[in-house]
């Protein structure tokens, strides 16, 4: 898929000093992959656990239930053409208003607030790479 991804800080000793991709809202679109939930999400529950297992995997030292650091943290990017339930969105919303330094994602300041209070990731939704066609 496309995306508006760059190479974004530089990763510790434990991922071997690389680069991590970043969204960034001023460049141009690069190519990604979208990986899918490990369950079906029908429930604030469920997108919660859904979360804080991703972030376990992008921070294994994190305390369990956190989704987020001070460089970064899980937000939605809610498909255009399909409607999110209103409990779920605020539900998220209320739980990533409890999660310490939530939102702190380094861009630029041109870029403007790049995940809202609400924790919702603010760029288009991705185009496949052949064909253009929305994911």
């Amino acid at each position: 898929m496309r995306a508006p991804i760059r190479y974004g800080r530089l990763s510790g000793e434990q991922r071997g000093h690389t680069y991590t991709m970043v969204f960034s809202r001023l460049c141009e679109l690069g190519q990604a992959k979208v990986v899918r939930c490990s369950r079906t999400i029908s429930s604030t529950t469920d997108l919660i656990a859904e979360a804080e297992h991703l972030w376990k995997t992008e921070q294994p030292g994190a305390k369990a239930g956190r989704i987020a650091a001070d460089w970064g943290c899980v937000a939605l990017l809610c498909n255009p053409a399909r409607k999110i339930p209103e409990d779920i969105l605020n539900e998220w919303a209320k739980r990533v208003t409890n999660e310490p330094g939530y939102g702190k994602v380094s861009q630029t300041k041109e870029e403007g607030c790049l995940v809202s209070k609400d924790g919702v990731l603010r760029i288009p939704w991705p185009r496949l790479v052949e064909g253009d066609a929305a994911v």
